[in-house]
């Protein structure tokens, strides 16, 4: 549940410009930038839909 409403806020408050800068963090080795950006990808943030994603799920 607590994840879900993560996944809807970020969603809602990220811009490419925040995704970008979280990037950068992480390849200078930035842990929260790494936790970030695993958010984002879990939450489907900044990354293109695939809709035959649905059916294997």
């Amino acid at each position: 549940m607590l994840m879900q409403k993560g996944c809807v806020l970020m969603q809602d408050d990220v811009d490419a410009q925040t995704l970008n800068q979280a990037h950068q963090a992480y390849q200078s080795g930035d842990s929260l930038g790494e936790a970030f950006l695993g958010m984002a990808y879990l939450c489907g943030v900044g990354m293109q839909q695939d809709p035959n994603w649905q059916k294997i799920l």
